[in-house]
């Protein structure tokens, strides 16, 4: 997988591209009659449907299809193509935020049916290691034990809210799929933690300007994400982008971007993969 260039035929002419054009062009297609992709030394032939959906960001609203950036608003020029399972990643040259294109993202019971095949019960010790290291890393050191924590996106088995139960925490469990349950609208936290969530979300900013307002002043928001490395060659042969339910993807830069957005402050990001967010606390 490396950065695709787009070369447009014509039907009279197929041994001479008209043109080489960036991602995210407005110009009209409906003339050219066949797509060549290069990669590299690699030239493949492409389907004009995918190319014409990816090139004029088919999708509900342009942040929410392929012409914007969902977390910056720059304009996309660059993509990323993983020929073997072909998808289309977007890149952000801004704020180095990578994100499948919409149109391969999984329908929601496709979704539902791959999280119901994870194995995070409490009876799996390695999970159950991977959520105390996060709750030593990101939680205790920030957040006051006694106060009330939301566990947002717990999954099927909210093991992590559990832990955090034990560990002397309030707690309140939300998932879209598994605990829908939306009363925690109606209160604040003084932290709300996103373990392997923030890949799923298809509006990062969005889902977290959300949180935030749940969040008193002063207080956190913990996140577990793997954060790729900013380079084009890792993140082609990166597990963590393989798992089709993931679709979204970020860097320490997007996150600065996103704390920039939302009024926050990065109080760390450790391993990269574990990061924490403040609300600045109201002036005195």
């Amino acid at each position: 997988m490396s950065i695709v260039n787009f070369y447009f035929f014509s039907a009279g002419e197929p041994d001479r591209p008209l043109r080489s054009i960036g991602y995210g062009t407005r110009r009209p297609l409906s003339r050219y009659a066949s797509v060549i992709l290069t990669q590299g030394k690699n030239v493949y032939n492409a389907g004009m449907d995918l190319i014409v959906q990816s090139l004029t960001g088919n999708g509900p609203g342009d942040h929410n299809g392929s012409r914007f950036c969902p977390v910056c608003g720059s304009r996309i020029s660059r993509s990323l193509l993983d020929r073997k399972n072909a998808r289309i990643y977007l890149t952000c040259d801004t704020c180095r935020y990578i994100f499948l294109h919409p149109d391969h993202h999984l329908p929601p019971d496709a979704q539902k049916r791959r999280y119901l095949r994870h194995r995070n019960g409490l009876q799996e010790e390695g999970y159950i290691t991977f959520l105390n290291s996060f709750l030593q890393t990101a939680v205790i050191p920030y957040v006051e034990c006694g106060t009330r924590v939301l566990d947002y996106g717990s999954g099927p088995v909210p093991a992590f809210s559990w832990i955090l139960h034990s560990s002397g925490y309030r707690v309140d469990s939300f998932d879209p799929f598994f605990f829908p349950d939306t009363s925690w609208e109606k209160k604040t936290y003084s932290a709300a933690v996103m373990i392997e969530v923030l890949e799923h979300l298809t509006d990062p900013v969005s889902t977290m300007r959300r949180l935030r307002d749940h969040i008193e002043p002063g207080g956190y928001l913990c996140i577990r994400s793997s954060l790729h490395h900013d380079a084009d060659a890792h993140f082609s042969s990166w597990w963590y982008r393989q798992d089709p339910t993931h679709v979204a993807f970020f860097s320490e830069t997007t996150i600065e971007y996103l704390t920039s957005a939302l009024g926050l402050k990065t109080v760390s990001i450790t391993g990269k993969r574990d990061i924490v967010l403040q609300r600045p606390a109201e002036p005195s």
